[in-house]
């Protein structure tokens, strides 16, 4: 399943970015913001359990991943408010700029036109929404990367 992470462990996300970041935590997911960020809002959720990527899970993460989700979403709507729309998902490899599970979190306007696609699954094999990820691990047990 994955190994729990340490702050000054090289697999934790505290390696990378600073704590400063981190806007919600718990015993299962780190919230923080993203640094370089695409839209209004731009947040990171990254489970507590080491896992690598989207090409590591398997059917038992999909409570994981509702849970990744429902705290992502709820986190953004703090900002945002109830009524706006948010998209959650993952990067493949190899367009993943970490190299651990994160699913990003947006919402409002995009900075850019072309941020809009990268968070979308229009470009096959490069983006996968949360909903799509959940229903291939219901159907088949895994995801092809």
């Amino acid at each position: 399943m994955g190994t729990k992470r340490k702050e000054g462990d090289p697999q934790s996300p505290f390696t990378w970015f600073s704590r400063e970041l981190v806007v919600y935590e718990d015993d299962r997911v780190i919230v923080m913001s993203d640094i370089r960020p695409r839209a209004t809002v731009h947040l990171l959720v990254i489970p507590q359990q080491f896992i690598k990527g989207v090409e590591s899970l398997r059917r038992s993460h999909i409570e994981l991943l509702e849970y990744m989700d429902r705290i992502g979403r709820k986190v953004a709507a703090e900002t945002l408010g109830e009524n706006e729309t948010v998209r959650t998902g993952f990067h493949r490899r190899p367009f993943r700029s970490i190299p651990y599970l994160h699913m990003h979190v947006l919402g409002g306007s995009f900075q850019a036109f072309r941020s809009r696609f990268r968070y979308t699954e229009w470009i096959p094999f490069t983006y996968l929404s949360t909903f799509s990820a959940i229903r291939r691990l219901d159907a088949v047990g895994w995801i092809l990367s």
